[in-house]
């Protein structure tokens, strides 16, 4: 199993690979999730994969964000830069991304990253038929869950086993950018969650310890996990370093400073509950004043312990001392092979060089990469030969050695611009209105559609008989136990329900075996033109665009198929799995509806759903009533219903059918504000 260190600069290389990295991840200026972190220009990044390819280490580059139109030319610019560097993957969550892999560099292997939310079966087979070669999973997923994806896909598996674990599942956090204008999926995410929020007297009720499932390496490499991956880009690199060696010795079977791995960076402790499927209170912590004054005695000391070369590379040697002939010194590592001469050897006067003297200068590879596998020698009886000519032998020829290994091995690079070639769509300015329903009892008959979870649609027949024809079935954000789902889908299908809504890359695979037309919700983040046109190529029929995108970008969006927005609703900033209303008895009598109270007084909603996942809502409803007839290219708007009553939400329909101003308190959420 691959060890997969963070790299946040050029002070983190050496920390991460003579520490015991097989692997690294870092970002380049633009594109990546830790956009905070001091990352790397392009000649750093040149300099990093040589260095790291040097030392039989590979090197991913994470192009993890969303992209907005107007950075297409400049994603696309670096990922040619990547290709021609000889990146071992870039890791990606925008599907315009692909599109542009796809088009420019087509051999390049592709990463699913983490904020593409893939916790289950379904999730992974989708990327795998989309040409992915490894996924990162969500962080949320237990052993069982994790193996049940490795033993039905041959797509890459990698797992977090170490850093800091967000509180929401990733790619579906949008509370750094609704208070803040700061984009978690843009890489700019101010961790507004590690401050005092409170939950049912508890403290701190969004932050979480960090993972270390250190310990736990051999079991996941045993059920076929191919990479155990290290959060910290964002921290220094004694971090890397403790957290890298601490791996490499936990996979070997070795025992690890425990102590030290805490002492460098925690948060109240460690936590591997999600792993180990027991989610609990005992997840939650934060970093106290205790945590930082025990890190500062441990930095100095692990710093020195990554100051020289590690040995991690064996080479053979072979040499031949001849009578009469330049000195030949042969070096392999097995698929490089350099050749060095030295100086005639003279004739020994007292003490001859034999394979013992030529040995011991030959094997002092301290100052390089490298190490002595194997010597062979053909030496001439009666010949001396002079340690330092034998060190300059060894020294060139590694370094020769080094250098070839150091050398680019580019991609085939498809030089073209490209812009999607597609028909916009405008719509008339009587706009559709679509109504997203958490639960039966707010439906009523006037919306154009009718966005209702599967699973009570499931228990509605008479709903779904009524209003077939209206009705777009939505499957949740989050779906661990996908056992029930087609046997439901096939009695809506039956009842005449044709199409799906899907928030999450899982839900394709259902609509496709299944025979559903496709809406894209705005979990799947779509805030360009490429990432429209390759989900547009895989199936979708409309789109709800990301509520990231502004008012403009969505209006200049190139729109293949009919796109709308969010014109009303409490959205969702965050999605759990551990929920912060949990106490020490579990779920208890929670009867599902709870508040998360910040440190102002202010109350935010959280609604579980069915104990599998809850949500945060934004207590300020988007309200973009008013306004419609500013945004001219939207098919249809969709009113998000949560936890209002009946009665509201019949209200707000007719405010929003007539363009009406909202008398209570609201947001216009990003639509009129730029995004970083």
């Amino acid at each position: 199993m691959e060890i997969l260190a963070p790299v946040g600069s050029p002070d983190h290389i050496a920390a991460a690979v003579r520490s015991g990295a097989d692997a690294v991840y870092m970002g380049g200026q633009n594109f990546n999730a830790r956009r905070n972190a001091k990352n790397f220009n392009t000649d750093e990044l040149a300099g990093a994969i040589s260095y790291c390819h040097a030392r039989n280490v590979k090197v991913y580059i994470a192009l993890n964000t969303l992209i907005t139109d107007y950075e297409t030319e400049k994603a696309q610019q670096e990922i040619i830069n990547l290709a021609k560097l000889g990146a071992d993957a870039v890791i990606i969550q925008d599907m315009a991304m692909l599109n542009i892999i796809k088009s420019h560099v087509p051999d390049m292997p592709v990463h699913a990253s983490t904020q593409m939310s893939v916790h289950n079966l379904s999730g992974a087979v989708t990327l795998e038929k989309m040409g992915f070669k490894r996924v990162v999973a969500a962080r949320e997923l237990s052993l069982a869950e994790l193996k049940l994806i490795r033993d039905n896909t041959a797509l890459e598996l990698e797992v977090f086993v170490h850093g800091a674990l967000c509180m929401c599942v990733s790619g579906q956090c949008y509370m750094s950018n609704m208070f803040g204008q700061r984009s978690a999926n843009r890489g700019l995410c101010a961790q507004p969650c590690r401050l005092d929020f409170k939950c049912n007297g508890n403290n701190y009720a969004l932050s979480l310890k960090d993972l270390s499932a250190v310990s736990m390496l051999r079991e996941l490499e045993k059920i076929g996990i191919n990479s155990a991956k290290i959060e910290g880009r964002m921290k220094r690199p004694e971090y890397v370093a403790a957290a890298t060696h601490a791996c490499a010795l936990s996979l070997a079977g070795l025992p690890y400073d425990k102590d030290t791995l805490q002492a460098v960076f925690s948060r109240s402790g460690f936590t591997n509950g999600y792993l180990e499927g027991k989610i609990t209170r005992d997840m939650f912590g934060h970093r106290t004043k205790d945590d930082v004054i025990s890190a500062a005695p441990i930095l100095k000391k692990i710093a020195s312990q990554y100051r020289k070369e590690a040995p991690l590379i064996g080479v053979d040697m072979h040499i031949e001392i001849k009578r009469s002939k330049n000195i030949l010194l042969t070096v392999t590592d097995g698929n490089n092979i350099v050749k060095v001469q030295g100086a005639v050897p003279q004739i020994a006067n007292t003490l001859e060089t034999d394979r013992n003297a030529v040995e011991k200068s030959l094997k002092k590879c301290g100052s390089t990469p490298f190490f002595l596998n194997n010597l062979s020698c053909k030496i001439d009886k009666g010949l001396s030969v002079s340690a330092s000519e034998l060190n300059n032998l060894r020294r060139s020829s590694l370094e020769k050695l080094l250098i070839i290994r150091s050398q680019p091995h580019p991609y085939t690079v498809i030089e073209k611009n490209f812009r999607p070639q597609v028909k916009k769509i405008y719509a008339v300015s009587d706009k559709l209105i679509f109504a997203r329903f958490e639960n039966i009892n707010q439906i009523f008959e006037y919306p154009d559609k009718m966005i209702i979870d599967y699973e009570k649609l499931a228990d509605n027949a008479e709903i779904c008989k009524k209003y077939k024809h209206k009705i777009i079935a939505q499957l949740p954000p989050i779906m661990y136990n996908e056992k029930s789902i087609d046997s439901k889908l096939a009695l809506l299908k039956s009842y005449g329900i044709d199409t799906l809504y899907i928030s999450n890359i899982y839900g394709f695979e259902y609509a496709k075996k299944n025979g559903f037309k496709i809406m894209a919700g705005f979990g799947l983040n779509i805030t360009n033109s490429l990432a429209l046109k390759e989900y547009t190529d895989i199936g979708v029929d409309m789109a709800e665009i990301s509520f990231e995108c502004t008012a403009s970008r969505f209006d200049a969006l190139e729109k293949p198929i009919p796109c709308g927005l969010i014109a009303y609703g409490k959205m969702p900033l965050m999605t759990f799995r551990a929920c912060p209303a949990r106490t020490e008895n579990g779920c208890g009598n929670c009867d599902g509806k709870n508040f998360i109270t910040d440190r102002y007084g202010n109350k935010m909603p959280l609604i579980c759903h069915n104990k599998v996942y809850s949500q945060l809502l934004n207590p300020q409803p988007i309200y973009m009533g008013d306004k419609l007839d500013q945004i001219k290219s939207a098919a249809f708007v969709t009113l998000y219903f949560t936890n209002e009553q009946p009665s509201e939400c019949i209200d707000i329909y007719r405010l929003v059918k007539y363009g009406k101003i909202f008398n209570k308190q609201y947001t216009r959420g990003l639509n009129y504000k730029e995004v970083l």
